[in-house]
């Protein structure tokens, strides 16, 4: 019997990973004071790695199929007859490293042991030599007649409470003291140490006072204020310099419109090679460096960057101009788009409220300005499921834009496109269907046929599209996105990526593998180019060619493009980011394909709490996590669990996309196929034939691969019961 699982398609953060990553180490034996010396024959079981053992010098190497350099290491076992690891606190926080061997020392159990046995020995007689001390001085004090038997018995008891607490807690400090590496440490203080294992506490401890490390101590943090005064004081150089060249900024200023306003690429770039460069000459400006990020973020899409101007700029006006100022008030709202644009909502909403407090002090709440930041308000509670606050923000937005750019205009169409968002959301397909269109119709009106905004519309309309289930005539308006952007921008935009991206996943959807495959990898190849291995964006392509290549079978590259994505993600976003959720359930699948059912369910459950989380109950990417998560149930024998997750899904699907929706037809069929595991043909051929019936409505073709798993498994149900019925 076959299943369909579709892996969950958001957009995600996701790094680049090499086909293996290998790692080099040295096992290596402690002598105490003397050199340490190479170990063979010490076994290494790490987890995602092989299995090896150290050579004659010490050495061994380990290949990571899917972890690159970075990645936290999880070890399993380390083991040779007679010995333990002794550097164990390492060996726990151990992060690949290509470029420098890790080093694991071991210590002869019997020697550890014995360290151990010392310590313990010599400290707890010295426990007992201060208790015997400690009870004498009290006494000697009952018997001076300066205590009473109330208070005598009570500093007798604190004395043996502190006796006993110390007792309790020496094994602790006896293990982390046994495993100091002395052929590490300076003659001075290996001398002290050998104190302490001799048991001359006083002396070890005098010789501790006689290096006065609260002295060098304070010393160090002094100089950490000087350096700090320096600094301070280079800040102010900086703002008299600001000052001084005010006229010239103007001047640079005019400068970088006149080369926009010229238009052209070459230009584009021009300008923006000189607000870098000036800003780095001026770093205190704050007009300077709000257009430098708007530039680098428009642009360049380089939202690390542009953090960084934005932030520079928001410390400066609050410092300057105080919190209500109108440039501190747009340098809170520059950073609430970054975090919108990274997914990080709730940090966005923290920058974008403090934006709304500050205007609402200024008072000015019909400033064009305050028309973006409702819009900026309204893309974050809609990405974080307030639909309705979301589109009161939006019409919030849309009056000031119809008081200040006119009742047709661009910002106007962007609003209704946004409320196309909202609608979508909230599963309203038609509705969302019709505002984009409309706002497309005003873009064409207002821009013409060619503009830029209205091939951003046409994706929009591509997308809804895609939603709907109609996946040819998403292409359809993909391509006309495409053929008005592609005049406007070079061919390496990542405007066109994001297109790129769009049509491959209605390319995958349609069964056209090889062509979505295609297109992932020309969005790829774009933004390798314009962004880092490690961008968000990169990731994106990753996670949606991972999941191109689960559905054509080939789970190896499925597995390597997933990692990746998850790399980047995990090193980027904020642990309960909806992205990094996506990202966990798709390599869950994978790892579900492998057989490994251990690692599939916890990376599914993992994914499937955050995507709760973040999207709420009854979001479409919470039905697909369940969908996946029953897949892996029904590869396991839980045909019970997978049923109750399948159905879950279903119930999720029909109230978002109504009953003949192609992802309809495919719940249908897992949900026959587990009966079918089950021997409960009839109910098996019930939602097989439902989902074949919906997905002749569809118009899909017999070579799509669903509509084609789908009849086979009806082929195969029938063969049963045709069976059955001849016993």
């Amino acid at each position: 019997m076959r299943k369909i699982v579709f892996a969950v398609l958001t957009m995600l953060t996701i790094v680049g990973v090499n086909a293996q990553t290998t790692q080099k180490g040295m096992v290596k034996e402690y002598n105490v004071k003397a050199r340490k010396t190479p170990l063979a024959g010490v076994e290494l079981n790490i987890r995602s790695a092989n299995s090896t053992v150290s050579d004659k010098n010490g050495a061994f190497t380990l290949i990571f199929p899917t972890l690159n350099a970075g990645a936290r290491v999880k070890v399993r076992n380390v083991w040779k007859v007679g010995y333990e690891i002794f550097n164990k606190d390492a060996v726990e926080q151990w992060n690949i490293n290509p470029n420098e061997p890790f080093d694991i020392v071991m210590c002869r159990s019997d020697r550890f042991k014995a360290i151990c046995d010392n310590y313990y020995s010599k400290a707890s007689a010295n426990y007992d030599k201060q208790l015997a001390k400690d009870k004498a001085a009290v006494e000697r004090l009952k018997v001076e007649g300066k205590l009473k038997e109330e208070e005598y018995n009570k500093r007798i008891d604190e004395i043996k409470a502190t006796y006993n607490q110390q007792l309790e807690s020496l094994d602790n400090y006896i293990d982390r003291f046994a495993r100091i590496d002395l052929s590490n440490l300076q003659a001075e203080e290996q001398e002290i140490i050998e104190l302490v294992q001799e048991g001359r506490f006083d002396e070890a401890i005098a010789k501790y006072d006689a290096l006065n490390l609260k002295e060098k101590y304070r010393n160090g943090l002094n100089q950490e204020k000087k350096e700090a005064e320096a600094i301070e004081r280079l800040q102010y150089e900086h703002r008299v310099t600001q000052n001084a060249n005010k006229e010239t900024f103007a001047s640079i200023r005019r400068n970088v419109e006149t080369l926009e306003l010229a238009g052209g690429r070459e230009n584009i770039e021009k300008a923006i090679a000189m607000l870098h460069d000036v800003a780095e000459m001026d770093s205190l400006n704050v007009e300077l460096l709000i257009m430098t990020g708007d530039y680098t973020k428009n642009y360049f899409a380089d939202y690390q960057a542009a953090i960084l101007y934005y932030k520079k700029a928001l410390d400066i006006s609050f410092k300057n101009n105080g919190e209500s100022h109108p440039l501190t008030c747009k340098a809170n709202t520059c950073i609430g788009e970054i975090y919108i644009a990274t997914k990080e909502f709730p940090i966005a909403m923290k920058y974008l409220n403090k934006a709304l407090e500050q205007w609402k002090i200024n008072g000015d709440l019909e400033h064009p300005d305050i028309a973006d930041l409702y819009n900026d308000l309204g893309v974050t509670l809609r990405s974080m499921g307030q639909n309705d606050k979301a589109l009161e923000y939006y019409n919030k937005a849309i009056n000031i834009w119809k008081e200040t750019k006119g009742r047709e205009s661009l910002h106007v169409a962007v609003g209704l496109h946004n409320i196309g968002m909202v609608q979508m959301s909230l599963g309203q397909f038609n509705d969302a269907l019709d505002s984009y269109l409309q706002a497309a119709a005003m873009c064409e009106k207002v821009r013409g046929l060619q503009h830029p905004t209205v091939g951003f519309m046409y994706n929009g309309v591509g997308s809804i599209l895609y939603y709907l289930g109609n996946f040819p005539k998403a292409i359809e308006y993909l391509n006309k996105a495409i053929d008005i952007l592609s005049k406007s921008m070079s061919s390496d935009d990542p405007n066109l990526a994001l297109l790129y991206d769009n049509i491959g996943r209605c390319h995958v959807s349609l069964g056209q593998y090889d062509d979505g495959v295609d297109y992932y990898n020309k969005s790829l190849t774009i933004k390798l180019k314009k962004f880092s291995e490690s961008n968000l964006h990169v990731a994106l392509t990753y996670s949606h060619l991972g999941v191109a290549y689960k559905s054509m079978g080939n789970i190896v590259k499925a597995e390597e493009c997933l990692s990746k994505a998850l790399k980047i993600q995990e090193a980027k976003l904020a642990p309960d980011h909806a992205d990094l959720a996506a990202s966990y359930i798709n390599l869950g699948t994978v790892y579900s394909d492998f057989g490994e059912y251990d690692y599939a369910i916890e990376y599914q459950k993992k994914g499937l709490n955050i995507m709760e989380k973040t999207k709420g109950p009854n979001h479409l990417e919470v039905a697909q996590s369940y969908n996946n998560l029953a897949g892996t149930y029904s590869c396991m024998g839980d045909y019970n669990k997978a049923l109750e997750f399948y159905n879950k899904a279903l119930t999720i699907k029909e109230s978002k996309l109504g009953t003949d929706h192609p992802d309809i037809a495919l719940c249908y069929n897992n949900i026959g196929n587990t009966y079918g595991k089950k021997g409960d043909y009839d109910k098996a051929m019930k939602y097989l034939e439902k989902a074949k019936s919906i997905c002749e409505k569809a118009d899909f073709k017999s070579n799509h691969p669903s509509y084609a798993a789908i009849l086979r498994n009806i082929s195969e149900v029938q063969s049963l019961i045709n069976a059955k019925k001849k016993k």
